[in-house]
């Protein structure tokens, strides 16, 4: 079928041809989604498509998805890199990755940074076929990747089966391709002159009576078309009458396959259950055959059209044929050859993860081998892809009989993984059901210490301590065990008792451990020491502790040592670990990414480059539906909720704070602080001070046995006082101050606390001497949002003291600082103070409203992402030297490409020159 004209698909190719042309002739990247039902073309178009962007100078990349590979990360994609005579990557450059083949969203980015480096030597085509088939990563990467090089000449030609809504509706639901311009052509039945001239192909002129009666009966099917105008070309050859022809695919696939030997079935059906192209070599080997007459006999398939020509490896003309034999196949036949299929590959050196779809099969019939293969897949992957291996071990798990004597081991390893890919709930479910059956003290204490691990995660601190506190009570429970089970109700004491019985309890644990030469005690227990001090707001001592958790433990405690260096006004330091995690992404496991991705989220909103915050606000939610899990998701929204109240789009902010609300469920106000802060920062933009109060009200508890959430809100203290005052709330407004002075004791030397405290105490009793010493204090600190605050607060004060000329040039520079970051609101309401002061409007005329397009509409980070593309920097070499994330440049240079009316790198370049930004 591969040396037909394509039919009927005229329009469809003219406008993937534009899209290449548009690639080569202005450097811009696209994306164009095929979609159709089984049988209508897709594989044919793709294939045309290919040929032409050969023709056009293309380098082109090919990847098929498959049904049996769907548990291997990346493979579509990652084929694609390396197939055909111009392999899209060199030998070397491949091999570079091979290091990341285990933390796949490593990966992504390692090779986003090759493919930007080949499309500057020749634009790309990377096709995907049946997408249908894809695993998750592959579905991220092309997303991902598309919207990365949306400015280098690459173009993606993906195809799935079905309806376009229908298969890439998650790409709609999570933002398309990241900013790609995207196309979406769905293939439509073939009209009858079509369709007769596809048969006149094959029949060397045009068909006649009975045949052409049946061709119209295809439904416009190119496939049906195809097979049979070629059983019309078969039954004339054999010299056989044309009316009897099968006039469905089924029977006449069926009728073909009968005509073959018995060892040809055999290699069919289990090439069927192979699910992809099959050595003639591999299937004698699993059949016993010889394969030289294997080899022959599958001429004898070809030459009936049911697989492609030549025969080594074995592969159906089309997936359609696969599933048919497939279908035909018994059950118990079909894990026979699932299972002979998952012994090959292991047996041939490859990793359990290849095997693990055939052993899933054969698992589920109780096969004692598959499940050890599933047991091995799912360790092999937990640190690359947590979800997938905790579903296999789930799967092995469930698969074992109760009475086997391996069940309680496997069953542990199954708790454990759970608890790695953070599905807790999943694994306290497993725990119970062991416990259960458990009768082993040593055992029994080994799971419990699963149980707390587990507990902590789904954050039920209650339930932990409560749980402990009950296993403790058994006097039976083993030295070891008891040491860590202290140590696990330590850490959930931290998070539910006043810090000095939480410590307390974590010290006792500590030495312990100590005197037991017990390591995941020890860990346990200085992690709760550094969860009260966190807790606490002694953020010194929390960076200590994480500090050497991290140095002594592993890495595994990095994002919450970056995060402590944050509290403390170390954002050097902690950026130095951030560059430190980009540059060595390939030492940090796929787990730990979502935390660094966090603590990355939070170091850019503290120094309020907000447009970067919300770029790692965006990478961790499509990071977190990719991993599957959504521990950081709330820290997500809460940021891009605040920075669309502080560029005054108040209906995005609720949105977002909507969509948080409905993902929080039941968890409480007190649980989930940046929420209700969200809340009632949009309360305090609308206006609505009294209910910006009572939101915040229960977060600033002066009782002492309460747990207070208030020291490690920082940035929100002011917040808090503002309500206070405009609703008229005195005592409220006095808690602010103790609260914020509290504060700043527990972290003695931080300017932030400092002049937050003294700020706060400035605008609540008016005085202006106390806000001008937190403006001196925030000139310390890197946070500009938190001065520019300090500066519009004293200008006020001074205003109102009638110190007018002092008073402007604070309001100035406030107004200054807040424009500068699109903070809509707060520069408004400087605007306001500075018309009531009668200062000139000349000195902020030239500061006015940045325009919508051109030049002067970035804002300087988007220009300094600007003058690095022009100079011919990667995103990754502008990365680097900016000291910023990859995801920041992207979203950067998106923003950039729609303010200055480009879709490419060329076009920015020539704009940039017209506008004087770059030499001629």
């Amino acid at each position: 079928m591969s040396g037909l004209v394509l039919r009927g698909r005229s329009r469809e190719l003219e406008r993937a041809v534009a899209a290449l042309r548009g690639a080569a002739d202005r450097g811009q990247g696209s994306v164009m989604l095929v979609a159709g039902e089984a049988g209508i073309g897709k594989t044919a178009l793709l294939r045309a498509v290919h040929r032409h962007a050969e023709g056009l100078g293309f380098a082109v990349g090919y990847g098929k998805a498959d049904e049996v590979s769907q548990i291997a990360p990346g493979a579509p994609v990652l084929h694609a890199l390396r197939s055909g005579s111009r392999p899209l990557l060199d030998d070397a450059s491949f091999r570079g990755l091979a290091d990341l083949y285990e933390k796949p969203l490593w990966l992504v980015e390692g090779v986003a940074d090759l493919l930007e480096s080949r499309a500057q030597q020749v634009p790309l085509l990377i096709v995907v076929d049946d997408l249908q088939w894809a695993d998750r990563l592959s579905r991220f990467a092309l997303r991902v990747l598309a919207g990365r090089l949306v400015a280098s000449p690459v173009v993606w030609l993906v195809a799935g089966r079905g309806r376009v809504r229908e298969v890439f509706s998650d790409f709609d639901a999570l933002g398309e391709f990241e900013g790609a311009s995207v196309e979406r052509l769905e293939l439509s039945p073939l009209t009858d002159a079509d369709v007769m001239a596809v048969a006149s192909d094959i029949l060397g002129g045009p068909p006649v009576g009975r045949g052409a009666e049946w061709l119209r009966m295809v439904g416009g099917s190119p496939l049906l078309a195809v097979q049979l105008a070629e059983g019309m070309a078969l039954d004339r050859a054999l010299g056989r009458s044309g009316d009897a022809l099968p006039t469905a695919l089924a029977p006449l696939l069926r009728s073909r396959i009968g005509m073959l030997g018995v060892g040809v079935r055999a290699a069919l059906q289990l090439a069927a259950v192979w699910g992809r192209a099959l050595d003639v070599l591999d299937a004698a080997r699993m059949l016993g055959a010889d394969p030289a007459p294997l080899g022959r006999a599958l001429s004898g398939a070809a030459a009936l059209g049911l697989v492609d020509e030549p025969t080594d490896p074995i592969e159906f003309r089309h997936d359609l044929f696969r599933e048919l034999v497939y279908g035909d196949l018994s059950g118990p036949e079909r894990t026979r050859l699932h299972g002979l299929c998952a012994a090959h590959l292991v047996e041939s050196g490859s990793s359990a993860l290849e095997a693990a779809p055939h052993a899933r099969e054969a698992v589920r019939r109780g096969d004692r081998g598959a499940v050890e293969i599933l047991r091995r897949a799912a360790h092999e992957s937990i640190d690359s892809i947590p979800q997938s291996a905790a579903q296999l071990i789930l799967e092995a798990f469930e698969g074992l009989p109760r009475d086997d004597p391996g069940w309680f081991e496997l069953g542990e390893q199954c708790a454990d993984l759970l608890t790695r890919a953070q599905r807790g709930a999943d694994a306290v479910t497993v725990i119970d059901g062991l416990l259960a059956r458990c009768t082993d003290p040593e055992q029994r204490g080994r799971l419990q210490v699963l149980a707390a691990r587990a507990l902590w995660l789904t954050g039920s601190a209650q339930v932990l301590a409560a749980r402990v506190d009950q296993e403790l009570s058994f006097s039976t429970i083993t030295e070891p065990a008891r040491a860590r089970l202290e140590a696990s109700r330590s850490l959930a004491l931290s998070r539910i008792d006043p810090g000095e019985a939480a410590a307390s309890a974590a010290e006792s644990a500590l030495a312990r451990g100590r005197e037991l030469h017990d390591r995941p005690t020890e860990i346990l227990a200085t992690q709760a020491l550094g969860e009260v001090a966190k807790n606490e707001g002694r953020h010194l001592a929390a960076y200590r502790v994480f500090h050497r958790l991290r140095t002594s433990f592993g890495q595994g405690f990095l994002a919450d040592e970056i995060t402590s260096l944050q509290f403390i006004d170390r954002f050097d330091e902690a950026q130095t670990l951030l560059v430190e995690v980009s540059r060595g992404s390939g030492r940090h496991s796929t787990a730990e990414l979502p935390s660094l991705l966090c603590a990355q989220l939070w170091q850019d909103f503290k120094l309020a480059a907000f447009d970067a915050a919300v770029a790692d606000a965006q990478t961790l939610l499509a990071v977190g539906e990719e991993l599957g899990t959504y521990v950081h998701r709330l820290d997500a929204r809460v940021v891009m909720s605040t920075v669309a109240v502080v560029h005054g789009d108040l209906e995005r902010a609720r949105g977002i704070v909507a969509l948080a609300e409905d993902e929080l469920v039941t968890q409480d106000a007190v649980q989930a602080p940046g929420l209700v802060l969200a809340r009632a920062r949009i309360a305090a933009a609308e206006l609505d001070f009294d209910e910006g109060v009572r939101l915040l009200r229960p977060l600033l508890a002066t009782d002492v046995t309460a747990k207070r959430y208030w020291p490690r809100l920082l940035d929100q203290m002011r917040l808090g006082a503002g309500l206070a005052v405009a609703a008229g709330d005195h005592a409220f407004a006095q808690d602010t101050v103790e609260q914020a002075a509290a504060a700043a004791l527990l972290n003695p030397g931080v300017a932030s606390f400092a002049g937050v405290a003294l700020q706060v105490r400035g605008y609540v009793t008016g005085d202006h001497a106390a806000l001008g010493g937190a403006v001196e204090l925030l000139r310390r600190s890197p946070r500009a949002f938190m001065l520019a605050q300090a500066l519009s607060d004293h200008g006020g004060a001074l205003l109102r003291a009638g110190r007018n000329r002092q008073a402007v040039g604070r309001l100035e520079e406030a107004w200054s600082i807040f424009d500068g970051l699109r903070a809509s609101t707060a520069a408004a309401q400087v605007q306001e103070l500075l018309d009531a002061s009668g200062a000139p409007v000349r000195a902020r005329s030239r500061t006015g409203q940045r325009p919508v397009t051109g030049w002067g509409a970035l804002t300087d980070a988007e220009a300094r992402v600007a003058r690095l593309i022009g100079a011919g920097h990667t995103n990754r070499s502008a990365a680097e030297t900016l000291g910023v994330s990859m995801n920041t440049v992207a979203t950067h240079l998106r923003s950039v490409f729609l303010k200055m009316a480009v879709r490419s790198r060329v076009q920015l370049v020539n704009a940039m020159r017209a506008a004087g930004e770059l030499g001629p």
